[in-house]
């Protein structure tokens, strides 16, 4: 559910890869569709090893490329001879995609709301606090660590909300790694 929080937008377009698909089946040549599909399936392979990228949506626009491109591909695969057929199934398949996504967009924004705020940078590390406000109640803080992979546009999540001090509720402990960071004081680093 907290996709659905974060990306309501992604859920509300959703019934456009169809579309999207058939355009780029009816536009572009067998050749351009193959290589964008092998682009996208190369952009989400890091997924695999369990980075993600430091541009928090980019897995959601990617895998939204690479499914409407991917449509276009099956287009070409199972080409009828009519393609009205194809465009029927486009079609359809958007308007059923659209009466599902449209309530998943609403109850998703109205589910909970998620703020990242990258607090501090440094030591091959980033710290990122999450608040996530839910229906009802107070939000709920946690703090996470993450590490820059050798390209540092790639993120791996090392560790969720460390430990707090009991006695001094700012420092929070990431135990995994060693580190503790200042969350009263974000510029007081480690």
């Amino acid at each position: 559910m907290l996709v659905v929080a974060k990306y309501p937008i992604f859920f509300f377009l959703l019934f456009t890869i169809p579309l999207v698909g058939w355009w780029a089946y009816k536009r572009l040549s067998r050749k351009i569709i193959t290589i964008v599909c092998l682009i996208s399936l190369a952009l989400l392979s890091p997924v695999i090893a369990g980075y993600y990228y430091v541009w928090n949506s980019a897995y959601v626009w990617i895998t939204y490329v690479g499914a409407a491109f991917g449509w276009a591909f099956l287009n070409f695969v199972v080409k009828d001879k009519e393609d009205d057929r194809n465009m029927a199934a486009s079609t359809l398949i958007s308007v059923i995609l659209f009466f599902l996504g449209v309530p998943v967009a609403i109850f998703g924004g109205m589910l909970a709301h998620v703020e990242q705020h990258v607090v501090w940078k440094g030591k091959g590390y980033r710290v990122t606090h999450i608040v996530e406000q839910g229906f009802a109640g107070g939000p709920k803080n946690t703090f996470e660590l993450n590490r820059y992979a050798m390209i540092p546009i790639f993120l791996k999540r090392v560790e969720d909300e460390g430990e707090r001090d009991s006695a001094n509720k700012c420092w929070i402990r990431f135990g995994s790694v060693g580190l503790t960071y200042n969350s009263c004081e974000p510029d007081a680093t480690f």
